[in-house]
């Protein structure tokens, strides 16, 4: 899901059926429509540019994160 208005849309949808009780609220999640929970082990790799363009050259070289779920933290922060 690439559409901000969906993804927080579809986030405040399920925070509230859930409540925002975090095991329900990724349950809820996965639910949705072009939308995808990324894995722990995937969080945990490496970041790979070429599937994450929006995640600036500038703030990879500022900030050095080691792992994709450090880039994509950084990038909404």
């Amino acid at each position: 899901m690439t559409d901000v208005k969906a993804f927080r849309r579809g986030c405040y949808e399920a925070a509230r059926r859930t409540g925002g009780e975090l095991p329900d609220l990724a349950a809820a999640l996965k639910t949705m429509p072009g939308f995808r929970l990324l894995t722990g082990k995937e969080l945990d790799g490496p970041i790979d540019v070429a599937k994450w363009p929006r995640i600036s050259q500038r703030d990879l070289r500022y900030r050095r994160p080691r792992t994709l779920g450090e880039g994509l933290f950084n990038y909404w922060d």
